[in-house]
């Protein structure tokens, strides 16, 4: 058994790697959801500008609207796959049975499941001590999660360090699909929440890192085949347009004014207009009522949500 290591400046030239890697180090396993190919021991994965977290490519097709609501989802501690299901109807197969509940919620673990508001906790230690090794996040509860459910906790903890004046985070995973899961969805709201920790204490975001036991590729599925053939894929962050994101936070707002954002659109979505941040009136709504139209009626100030939602919806008009 090895442990295999993968770089990339980017989300993408991470993920561009990890598809060079499981050819080599790949081996065939047996699943619950089918045969994989897996790497043969535990993986690290580490991405140097995790702000660059959006995967343009069309062959990976990701879906911008699902990523963006998942996240504030996430923010806003639910767990109630109702929201979220309207982003994503495979969602409600990971519900318990005969319930609106999605067990293994991260959000839900992060601010409520454990009777206390981590991200807020977390964000507190490190503004009022950077060197502190005890800000760590848990969402794996072995009270509950060794018991069936249709869904459990993948990724079990987090630790933030602050190491050579930046905030890196490191996350624990049990088990991961590389495309759909790790540089997939997980990328998105996981380094999205490391900013908002990293801006809330004052900080700059750092590497982000991933460990984990069991990363994997479903290799029958038709988007497997398509990456593993695909020639370099798409990135707009390092070439032409040459695009930069958008702060989740501006110097004069707070992290429980983002979160009170989250909650707020949870509940009410696109028509609650009394945003507190920047980014959810600029950013986030617009984008919501884009998805709502089925197209592009008003502009997405951060450039690159801006175009991974254009693109997603030409090319849903185009099929």
């Amino acid at each position: 058994m090895r442990l295999v290591t993968i770089e990339g400046d980017s989300v993408t030239h991470a993920l561009e790697e990890a598809l060079i890697k499981f050819p080599i180090f790949g081996v065939n396993e047996q699943s619950r959801n089918g045969p994989v190919w897996a790497m043969p021991g535990p993986t690290v994965i580490t991405v140097g500008r995790p702000w660059e977290r959006v995967v343009f490519d069309e062959r990976r097709d990701a879906n911008p609207f699902f990523h963006l609501a998942e996240f504030v989802w996430m923010m806003a501690g639910s767990n109630d796959v109702r929201f979220i299901e309207k982003y994503n109807k495979r969602m409600r197969e990971y519900a318990d049975p005969g319930t609106n509940v999605h067990h293994g919620a991260y959000g839900h673990r992060w601010r409520s499941h454990f009777a206390k508001d981590q991200i807020v906790a977390v964000s507190n230690m490190l503004k009022a001590d950077k060197t502190t090794r005890r800000a760590v996040l848990g969402m794996w509860d072995p009270s509950c999660d060794l018991d069936p459910h249709n869904d459990l906790p993948c990724n079990t903890h987090i630790y933030f360090r602050v190491n050579r004046g930046t905030l890196t985070m490191t996350v624990c995973n049990r088990s991961n699909d590389v495309l759909w899961g790790c540089l997939g969805a997980n990328a998105v709201h996981m380094t999205m929440m490391h900013e908002l920790v990293a801006r809330s204490a004052g900080l700059v975001q750092g590497e982000y890192t991933v460990f984990t036991n069991n990363l994997h590729m479903y290799r029958e599925r038709s988007d497997a085949e398509r990456m593993l053939a695909a020639p370099p894929l798409v990135d707009y962050y390092a070439r032409p347009p040459y695009i930069r994101p958008a702060p989740l936070l501006q110097l004069s707002e707070s992290l429980r004014q983002f979160l009170s954002d989250c909650e707020l659109f949870v509940e009410n979505g696109t028509e609650q207009t009394a945003f507190h941040t920047h980014w959810f009136r600029k950013t986030f709504a617009p984008a919501m009522r884009n998805f709502e139209a089925r197209k592009l009626v008003e502009p997405v100030e951060a450039q690159d949500w801006h175009i991974a939602c254009a693109e997603w919806l030409a090319r849903r008009s185009a099929s």
